[in-house]
């Protein structure tokens, strides 16, 4: 396995993580606060799509890589 396999298998992997954090935020209503200011489930949903989309992306790059 070359660098550039490993490189999207692990960022696939990690931004896979970070979008199932973003889904389980919003279906458990978890508060997010920063600082004085409450992010809405909006901006979760949004982070979901995003590092879901870059998983699917890197995870699926693995397999056209020579």
């Amino acid at each position: 396995m070359n660098a550039t396999k490993v490189y999207c298998l692990v960022s696939g992997i990690v931004f896979a993580i970070v979008a199932a954090l973003h889904l389980l935020r919003n279906l458990s209503g978890w508060a997010f606060v920063f600082g004085p200011y409450q992010l809405c489930p909006l901006i979760s949903w949004g982070g979901f799509i995003g590092a879901g989309a870059l998983a699917i992306w890197g995870l699926s790059r693995i397999g056209k890589i020579s």
